[in-house]
């Protein structure tokens, strides 16, 4: 086993190294790819080296992220569960997919994919992590200077975590866009509980929704929320 993983390690560096040449500047904050979101934000951005949450429903917007951190480097997937299909992905000049066997590959397979400083970003999808461990891929992520995308279960909003930023994110109905609303529960060196509605614009864009952010679902659309929902599982 030792020996088939030090292959692979060393294929994949060889094809990580092809894709270096760009690190961001020490400490400078990474965008999140949406401006309305980088404004929560005590840097502006995500800080390279660090874990980042997202509770719900947030394919899209790791993807989002993660094609920012990925411009000069390579994205890596962890798919254990074969839950992301590539051709809907777009360009994969980047991107390269993994998929661990059990537990324990898996979350070798993210911890030394974050260690590699040829790696802008790794996302996975993940329910709970025990501490030892979540701090291990922490503490992975601050080594090589990685974006660890962590998408997980709402359920387990409140838990003990290392995420250095921890969004929540609500499908919100609209009639004829899809609509998201996104609060920040945790945020180092800032505070929780600001939130913003995003849509996707005609142009396939995340923006802000110009008009006052309600606590609840508009009484006219709130029919719609179920109908909604179904067509985005």
């Amino acid at each position: 086993m030792a020996t088939a993983r030090s292959r692979q390690i060393a294929k994949l560096q060889r094809k990580l190294t092809l894709r270096e040449g760009f690190h961001p500047s020490p400490g400078e904050p990474i965008s999140t790819g949406i401006s309305a979101l980088d404004s929560l934000l005590p840097l502006g951005g995500l800080r390279p080296g660090s874990l980042v949450g997202y509770l719900g429903t947030g394919v899209s917007l790791t993807l989002v992220a993660a094609s920012v951190a990925c411009l000069y480097r390579a994205l890596i997937v962890v798919d254990r569960q074969r839950q992301f299909y590539p051709a809907t992905w777009g360009t994969l000049s980047r991107t390269v997919f993994l998929r661990p066997a059990n537990d324990a590959d898996e979350l070798w397979a993210v911890d030394q994919a974050l260690r590699c400083p040829g790696v802008g970003a790794v996302l996975t999808k993940c329910g709970r992590i025990e501490q030892r461990n979540f701090r291990r891929l922490q503490l992975a992520a601050e080594c090589g200077g990685t974006l660890g995308l962590l998408i997980r279960p709402a359920q387990l909003r409140g838990r003990p975590t290392w995420a250095d930023v921890q969004w929540l994110i609500e499908p919100w109905p609209s009639r004829d866009r899809w609509r998201l609303r996104v609060e920040i529960l945790r945020c180092r060196g800032g505070t929780g509980g600001k939130s913003v509605i995003l849509e996707l614009d005609e142009t396939n864009t995340w923006q802000e929704v110009d008009h006052a952010n309600p606590l609840h679902p508009p009484a006219e659309l709130a029919d719609s929320t179920t109908a909604h929902r179904r067509a985005r599982a």
